[in-house]
């Protein structure tokens, strides 16, 4: 079974692993349906499915004779002591310190030879009978010989060692192991030693309990007897991250970088797969005709005539300001020079005439004819005639001399346009008596495609962001390439002009027969129209007309009849008129508005715009009148009381439907408008942007994306491991030693990268920008990597560096022992155990397989050369 890891990048190679154990654990979780389409020969690029170091959770635990053949493990009497009690607590709490301390206490105790009781600092404290096991050189090839003399010195039967002093070395052996390790860069030579003495003894024992079970020591288990790692106790492996909190009173901080200093980098690494990798690389060979992509024929005596035509325009534009003053006689004289010639370039009578022939063609069936199109461009100064030139400079004078001095002493701009122009004609005449066919064919790339495998090989994965400020010179164009297009009304909730409101408060709306009825949208759908206009970079709207308003007119009088006419505002209509009257008492006064009548000798009317249902709003100007009637006449004579009143007439008014929507329509376009300028302007950063990428796609660009890349995923690796020491003063803080180390474990020609898209915090958002065939364009592989917020590199670790490198992913310390020494953490039992099945003796070897070619299709096209044969011919009379 095997595994495709797509888009590839830099350089174009895909991987396929081979997997043992790692296929048998997802049959825990998958249907035997999804199993049995990876038992055939079909390739399969959701390989997120298949590796269950991460993506499966919880693993099986591995089996107990795995345990106890491969890896070294801690006397079950050694973790029952009050120290080991001590150092697990002191992890549990996170004080890397106190661990810490301990074991350079331990390592500092003085020791007397033979002194099993503290740290091992020579083989000097070795007992005598220990003297065979150190003095024996483990072959690098297991064998029963030397398994069988291991036996024999630690063979408690034949009274040659007790069991007592067996469990005395091999505790003490362990607890200078576990100081050894905490201590890490101090004498690695010497904890090479002892880990190799816990091997002899831990070969020497599993032999003699395979004898006593009469069972044969095969090639298998001296295999993992010779390869065993140490597992160290979880309960203290790997030590808790250093934090301020924790540190010792003596301790000082560590010297800040300033990678240090800055805001860390995000980013991750971990063990991705294991397995037989196969490695396919691909090659540009040349080019090829594809399928027929268009035919063209020319007839007996015709001529085909192709004019192309390519205009290129440069504008250069420079500006500075001018500050210096070297005297105002200087100065002024310098001015009058310029407004001169400024007055000059105005008044100079220029025509200028450009002739563009933008097209021509020609076709000959026998009588010359042809076909050409072109336009003129004539340019006349506004004035003209020798008896206005006066008046015009007097104009000038007067209305520019302010504005040319100023434009003359703070700007001096100098502008140049470059123009170049490649016209290219093709024409082609049949003189023969045949029909000529010409055949265009699709050009497609040829790539030579190359596989090699090799066995046993870690794939780690490491991911890392494209941070758009460390890109450099790519941060403007990356910043062009990912210009969104701009909003669109609809996407703001505005579907047609009657969604604008004023704001998002309830707006009247009227329908078709007048009627006026109450919209409340919803605020996130419906922003008010200067929010609208703020984002479509619309200014100087028309104010909305106001929902309401009120007008109210107040007239005297001391006639028996008055009339006044109360104007209603232009688009509005009256909802309500109120009358008051203010007179004296005796007469009786009758009030008509618009034919509705009240008679009272004073008091407050309210008149209805709307009187009926078939009587139209009031709009225009309302009348007004006020009757006045004098007193019955009385048995005595009185005199006649004189008439004298006030009316104080108001009234309501709201917008007319009509006027709202027309203020509606009119913002609606002013923002159509301000969208359509935006996306222009869009579009042509677009194909600006296009531009760029077709230029900037080079070899050169390539190297620099892939060492940016690179370098994100060694700091990747440095920031994680940092997680892991936190503020540890016993290790370094610099990136440098990191590089180093990633450098030369990792195997960095065969990078395979991954670009993805989306918001790192959200992985459901994160999407692959392209699929490997489509990626092999180079303006695409810039693209997609201008377009990516994150990148994972997959990467193969160097074969003899594999169980350091698991170390440092779990420690974050680096080991620089032996391969062979390097103890395991519980964390990475499970995939040690897996690498050492596959360190087995096998016969395959690593080899290379054999090549072959695929062609991929361009935009580019070609004429053919068999331009006697049919159009019949290329058709597919199969299909």
């Amino acid at each position: 079974m095997s595994l495709k890891i797509p888009q590839s990048l830099f350089p174009l190679t895909t991987y396929d692993l081979n997997y043992v154990r790692h296929h048998t654990r997802i049959i825990m979780t998958q249907d035997h349906s999804y199993l049995n389409s990876f038992t055939g020969n079909e390739v399969r690029t959701d390989y997120q499915n298949l590796f269950p170091y991460f993506h499966q959770g919880e693993v099986p635990d591995v089996p107990p004779p795995m345990v106890n053949n491969a890896f070294i493990t801690i006397p079950a009497a050694l973790t029952s002591t009050p120290t080991f009690t001590d150092l697990a607590k002191a992890k549990q709490a996170g004080n890397r310190g106190e661990i810490e301390k301990w074991a350079a206490d331990f390592i500092s105790q003085p020791a007397q030879p033979g002194d099993l009781t503290c740290y091992i600092a020579s083989v000097a404290q070795l007992p005598v009978w220990s003297y065979p096991l150190v003095n024996l050189r483990l072959e690098h090839t297991p064998s029963h010989e030397q398994a069988e003399a291991l036996g024999d010195i630690v063979n408690v039967d034949q009274q040659k060692v007790t069991q007592t002093e067996l469990s005395q070395l091999t505790q003490s052996l362990w607890w200078s192991v576990l100081a050894l390790v905490i201590q890490i860069d101090y004498e690695y030579a010497w904890l090479d030693q002892l880990l190799s003495l816990l091997r002899k003894i831990h070969i020497g024992l599993r032999y003699n309990q395979a004898q006593q079970k009469n069972q044969p020591a095969d090639d298998t288990l001296l295999s993992f007897w010779w390869h065993a790692s140490v597992l160290l106790p979880d309960a203290i492996f790997p030590l808790p991250a250093q934090s301020d909190a924790t540190q010792t009173p003596q301790s000082i901080q560590p010297p800040q970088s300033p990678a240090a200093t800055a805001t860390p980098l995000t980013g991750s690494a971990r063990y991705y797969a294991l397995g037989i990798l196969n490695q396919f690389r691909y090659r540009l060979v040349g080019y090829e005709a594809g399928e027929l992509q268009k035919v063209e024929t020319v007839l007996p005596g015709e001529t085909r005539t192709h004019v192309s035509r390519e205009v290129t325009h440069t504008h250069q534009h420079e500006h500075h300001q001018d500050t210096d003053r070297q005297g105002h006689d200087t100065q002024q004289h310098q001015l009058d020079q310029d407004l001169s010639t400024y007055v000059q370039q105005v008044m100079a009578k220029k025509q200028q005439e450009t002739a563009f022939n933008q097209y021509k063609t020609g076709y000959n069936p026998g009588n010359q004819s042809d076909t050409s199109g072109g336009w003129t461009i004539t340019d006349t100064p506004l004035s003209t005639g020798v008896d206005k030139h006066e008046d015009f400079i007097q104009q000038v004078l007067a209305e520019s001399k302010a504005s040319a001095v100023k434009d003359v002493n703070q700007r001096r701009e100098q502008q140049s346009i470059l123009q170049r122009e490649q016209t290219s004609t093709h024409e082609f005449s049949n003189q023969t008596q045949n029909i000529i066919n010409g055949f265009y064919f699709w050009l497609n790339k040829r790539y030579k495609v190359t596989s090699s495998s090799s066995y046993n090989r870690l794939l780690i994965e490491i991911i890392c962001p494209v941070e758009s400020s460390d890109l450099g010179d790519f941060a403007g164009l990356k910043e062009l390439v990912n210009l969104k297009p701009p909003q669109t009304l609809a996407e703001c909730g505005v579907n047609d002009f009657h969604a604008i409101q004023p704001d998002c408060s309830a707006t009247p709306a009227a329908n078709s027969k007048g009627k006026t009825k109450t919209k409340t949208p919803e605020p996130a759908m419906c922003p008010d129209y200067l929010s609208l206009a703020v984002q479509f970079e619309v200014s100087d709207l028309p104010q909305p007309p106001a929902a309401t308003c009120v007008r109210s007119l107040t007239q005297s009088s001391d006639k028996m009849a008055t009339t006044l006419m109360m104007p209603v505002p232009d688009g509005y209509q009256a909802t309500k008129v109120t009358v008051g009257l203010s007179a004296a008492e005796g007469y009786q006064y009758q009030v008509n508005v618009a034919g509705q009548v009240r008679t009272s000798a004073s008091g407050t009317w309210t008149f209805p715009a709307k009187p009926g249902a078939d009587t139209p709003p009031q709009c225009g100007d309302i009348p007004v009148s006020v009757l006045a009637t004098p007193p019955a006449a009385s048995s005595e004579t009185s005199p006649a009381l004189p008439v004298q009143y006030t009316i104080q007439v108001s009234a309501e008014c709201t917008c007319l439907p009509s006027i709202f929507a027309r203020w509606q329509f009119d913002v609606y376009q002013a923002l159509q408008a301000g969208y359509q300028k935006q996306l222009d302007t869009y579009l042509q950063r677009r194909k600006e942007a296009e531009k760029l990428l077709q230029r900037a796609a080079t070899p050169m660009t390539r190297s620099l994306m892939k060492n940016y890349v690179i370098h994100q995923g060694m700091m990747a690796l440095y920031h994680q491991a940092m997680d892991k020491i936190g503020d540890d003063l016993s290790y370094p803080h610099e990136p440098m030693p990191f590089e180093q180390y990633a450098s030369s474990v990792l195997d960095w020609e065969n990078l395979c990268i991954a670009l993805y898209n989306g918001s790192p915090a959200d992985p459901d958002t994160l999407k692959p920008t392209a699929e490997l065939v489509a990626a092999l364009d180079a303006p695409l592989y810039l693209k997609d990597f201008l377009t990516a917020t994150q990148a994972r590199l997959y990467i193969p670790v160097q074969e003899n560096h594999v169980l350091r490198f698991l170390y440092f992913l779990d420690t974050g310390k680096i080991w620089h022992g032996e391969e062979q020494y390097t103890p395991v953490n519980r964390h990475s039992e499970a995939i040690t155990a897996d690498y050492k099945r596959f360190n087995l003796p096998r016969s395959e070897q690593d080899n290379r397989g054999h090549d072959w070619y695929i062609t991929l299709p361009t935009t580019m096209a070609v004429l053919g050369d068999d331009h006697q044969r049919d159009l019949e011919d290329y058709l597919d009379h199969e299909r």
